[in-house]
C-alpha cells in the first residue's frame, strides 16, 4: 500500500487558505479555516457555484433532477470532515496526507505486474492504464523530493 504522502501546502499572509476544486462533477472544497462562519460561506458558494453552472429545473424548465442531490447531502455527502475519500483518494486534512485506499493501490499493483509481461496491451487495458498513470502521477507529484536525483 501506498504511504500517507505529505500534501504541499501553502498560506496566505494570514495563514487561512480556502481552495474549491471542480472535477466534472464534483465540487471539492478544501479550508484551513474551520470557523462555522467561514464554513457556511464557503458551502453557500459552493452550493451557488453549483446552480450558476448546472440551473435547477425551475429555472430551465428542463425535466430533469436539481444539479444538488438533497439525498446525498443527507447521508453527509457535503458535511465537513476532517478525513474524507475525495474521488477515490483518502484524504486526511488534519494530518495534510493524502493515500490510495488498500485494495485499489492491490488493484493496480496487479494491473502494473500484469501489463509488464505483455509485449503489447490489449484496448481493453487502455483505461486501466489511464486510471493507473493518473494514481502514479499524483503520487509522484506530492513527494517532496524527486524519486530519482542525478
Amino acid at each position: 500500500m501506498l504511504t500517507a504522502l505529505p500534501l504541499k501546502s501553502s498560506t496566505t499572509a494570514q495563514g487561512k487558505i480556502t481552495i474549491i476544486e471542480v472535477y466534472v462533477d464534483d465540487f471539492i472544497g478544501c479550508t484551513n479555516n474551520i470557523l462555522p462562519a467561514h464554513l457556511t460561506q464557503v458551502s453557500r458558494a459552493m452550493l451557488h457555484g453549483i446552480h450558476a453552472l448546472f440551473p435547477p429545473p425551475a429555472i430551465t424548465r428542463h425535466c430533469g433532477e436539481d444539479p444538488i442531490s438533497e439525498s446525498k447531502l443527507r447521508k453527509g455527502d457535503g458535511e465537513w470532515r476532517f478525513e474524507k475519500d475525495v474521488l477515490g483518494w483518502l484524504v486526511n486534512g488534519a494530518n495534510f496526507t493524502i493515500q490510495l485506499p488498500k485494495e485499489k493501490c492491490q488493484k493496480i499493483c496487479r494491473q502494473i505486474r500484469n501489463m509488464l509481461h505483455l509485449w503489447s496491451a490489449p484496448p481493453s487495458a487502455i483505461p486501466k492504464a489511464g486510471r493507473t498513470t493518473t494514481a502514479c502521477q499524483f503520487w509522484y507529484s506530492r513527494r517532496e523530493k524527486p524519486i530519482h536525483t542525478n
